[in-house]
């Protein structure tokens, strides 16, 4: 059975965003600009107060510069540490 994504799931994809931007050295000002969004979508997304689809999630990676599913990867590793932590 595939199970619904946790609140901590979420959390750590708005937590990988977060930190992808700061290794970039962007402001969320600067991210916002090159997504053609507003600082506020990037904060809400990275407070967590929003989620992202996958073709925010791919318009994202984009504006960082990454390379295609870079972002999905670090997101995915994230995730199996969430699952780890919660069959503790």
């Amino acid at each position: 059975m595939v199970k619904v994504a946790s609140v901590a799931q979420y959390r750590s994809v708005a937590a990988v965003i977060e930190a992808c931007r700061y290794e970039t050295g962007l402001t969320q000002t600067q991210l916002a600009q090159r997504m053609g969004a507003t600082q506020k979508f990037v904060s809400l997304i990275e407070t967590g107060a929003r989620r992202v689809d996958v073709l925010e999630l791919f318009a994202i990676e984009r504006a960082l510069g990454l390379k295609p599913l870079a972002l999905v990867e670090r997101i995915y590793e994230a995730d199996k540490a969430v699952d780890d932590d919660n069959d503790d």
